[in-house]
């Protein structure tokens, strides 16, 4: 809706005989030529400006009522998606998800994955690196042909697209959900391979 002043100048710009287009001229675009051209009819047919009642058909799915139980529910401890959000509300899919972004404006957020590093943690790594550092020398090194390691997950696969917060900045979801390690069951199998051996151990 535009301003208080708008409206009084456009009502004083009328009575003084310029008609819409003129108008809009006037105000050199600030207002659009179909604003314009409703309120000069308001102002025909009461004498005034009258935006008391919105214009366009009123609201039957994206009500108050139901934007304040969709708030209520994503507030609660369990997660739900917009899916299933608007299976619970028997609305659609799109209304939900319009009622989450515009009417809430909230946005999806996935659990970030971060190690979870302890100082005992940090000590070790900062050991390993000095010995490294004191005992492997670069003759060593060059009789490596191939190296790597891997992690293996006991606890199974995490997909963290299937579990995403709504909140209305990334700050806010890392204050609802903390940073965490979801993988907390695992172990390393790593190989080594030099010119005269096959190195393989488990940590």
């Amino acid at each position: 809706m535009k301003s208080k002043g708008t409206q009084e100048l456009v009502l004083r710009l009328h009575k003084e005989g310029l008609n819409g287009n003129e108008i809009h001229e006037y105000l050199r675009g600030t207002v659009s030529r179909a604003t314009i051209y409703s309120w000069v009819k308001s102002i025909n047919r009461s004498g005034t400006i009258d935006l008391t009642s919105p214009k366009g058909r009123p609201r039957i799915i994206r009500t108050k009522t139901l934007i304040q139980k969709a708030k209520q529910r994503l507030s609660r401890k369990k997660k739900a998606s917009s899916r299933i959000l608007a299976k619970e509300m028997k609305v659609s899919h799109i209304a939900m998800r319009r009622i989450i972004k515009e009417d809430l404006g909230l946005k999806p957020y996935v659990k970030r994955v971060a190690p979870k590093l302890t100082e005992q943690h940090k000590i070790k790594r900062r050991s390993f690196g000095i010995w490294v550092r004191k005992n492997i020398r670069k003759s060593m090194t060059e009789k490596i042909l191939f190296s790597d390691e891997k992690y293996f997950d006991i606890d199974g696969i995490y997909n963290k697209q299937n579990d995403r917060i709504y909140a209305p900045a990334r700050e806010e979801a890392d204050r609802k959900i903390n940073l965490a390690n979801f993988y907390k069951k695992s172990f390393k199998l790593c190989i080594k391979i030099n010119w005269s051996e096959l190195i393989l151990w488990k940590n």
